[in-house]
């Protein structure tokens, strides 16, 4: 719990006497973690609204590991792997989430997206 007060001080949610700021209760608003939470909020001034969204859903949905497909027979999952390694990118996650949606984004460019789902 200390660890949580201190993390949400630190990122301005909270002031000194841990009454909840303004940008605290803009960020309570937002159904994703706080350091997140507070990414969305700083992007505007840095004009990265669109890759920081990205990345929040890509980080978000790879917590729940609903990124890669895992298939069930071992041979398909060797498959599986070597496929999900051309989208590893060696400057870390956070280039990787981004290369993933936008393979995806320009895979299903041109694609009529109802028709998928």
């Amino acid at each position: 719990l200390l660890r949580a007060l201190a993390e949400i001080h630190a990122l301005g949610a909270v002031d000194d006497d841990m009454k909840l700021t303004l940008k605290g209760e803009i960020m309570a608003k937002l159904p994703v973690d706080p350091k997140f939470a507070n990414l969305i909020l700083c992007s505007s001034k840095h004009g990265c609204t669109a890759e920081v969204l990205t990345l929040v859903a890509m980080a978000s949905a790879m917590d729940s590991g609903n990124v890669y497909m895992h298939p069930p027979s071992k041979q398909k999952r060797r498959e599986a792997e070597r496929a999900h390694a051309q989208f590893h990118r060696y400057e870390g996650d956070v280039c990787t989430y981004i290369h993933i949606f936008k393979s995806y984004a320009a895979a299903a460019s041109g694609t009529d997206l109802e028709s998928i789902f």
